[in-house]
């Protein structure tokens, strides 16, 4: 009795180990036929293009500060049709925008009508593709660089003037209220209604037409009318720059006329 019953367990250890081993087998070849029968097995890769496409996109814009003020400076010197060298400087921050394209436009909606100062408050407006993005006001100090005639030296009311009293040098013309005498100009018909002190631009209010006729100055009259043409002696009534009407008084008859004057000398009456 003590030798059967290890024999017995043996036996049944033995068989469970064989059915084992048997239904993995089965099971190993049941799988290699699936495979074999469907080609292959779809791959985990497939699966992702397949059923997640991928969308890439579009690459955004953004617009800085940096980038708005050539814009603005364009559109403001366009405006005001500057004659120098404009520089802008924003006054306060802008947060910039992000734009789906890098093409756009700045147009200004808000700016000071008559004339361009110092400190100006600017409203613009962004529109890229043919969308409005948005509008800003922006406050920006602003500056215009031109040559100025400098006086050499102090000069007088009164006095005549020309180039060689005054140096030309490159100054921020919104600086001064006033308007600035235009390097280009003539000074030989103009003198001084003001005193200037020196190193001081010269201001258009600073200056006036030189006359080149003087209060009671005798002066020849003439008239012309065809083939007709009369000369005759008068007095001046008052000041003549050129080409302007003053009163003359005819020596012989006492009587005042209008006439146009043409030179320092010489002034013509119409019929």
């Amino acid at each position: 009795m003590k030798i059967k019953y290890p024999v017995v367990l043996l036996l049944i250890i033995s068989t469970f180990g064989s059915l084992c081993r048997a239904d993995l087998d089965s099971l190993l070849v049941s799988v290699t036929a699936e495979e074999i029968k469907n080609n292959s097995a779809p791959s985990m890769e497939n699966k992702i293009v397949l059923d997640k496409p991928v969308t890439v996109e579009k690459s955004t814009n953004y617009l800085t500060i940096q980038d708005l003020l050539p814009a603005l400076k364009y559109e403001i010197e366009k405006r005001y049709q500057i004659n120098g060298n404009l520089r802008i400087f924003p006054l306060r921050s802008w947060n910039g925008v992000a734009l789906q394209s890098t093409v756009w436009k700045l147009e200004i909606t808000k700016a000071p009508s008559l004339s361009l100062s110092s400190k100006v408050l600017v409203g613009f407006q962004l529109t890229s593709e043919g969308k409005t993005i948005g509008e800003w006001q922006i406050p920006l100090r602003c500056e215009i660089w031109s040559d100025v005639l400098v006086t050499r030296q102090l000069l007088n009311r009164g006095s005549a003037v020309s180039k060689r009293d005054f140096e030309v040098k490159n100054m921020d013309v919104l600086r001064f209220p006033n308007t600035l005498v235009d390097t280009g100009l003539d000074l030989l018909e103009y003198e001084l209604v003001q005193t200037v002190s020196e190193g001081q631009p010269l201001l258009l209010r600073d200056i006036a037409a030189k006359p080149l006729i003087r209060k009671g100055q005798v002066v020849e009259v003439v008239a012309s009318e065809g083939q007709m043409y009369i000369s005759m002696k008068g007095q001046a009534l008052e000041d003549g720059i050129r080409d302007a009407f003053i009163s003359i008084r005819n020596i012989n008859s006492r009587k005042n006329i209008q006439a146009q004057v043409i030179d320092d000398s010489k002034v013509k009456v119409y019929f």
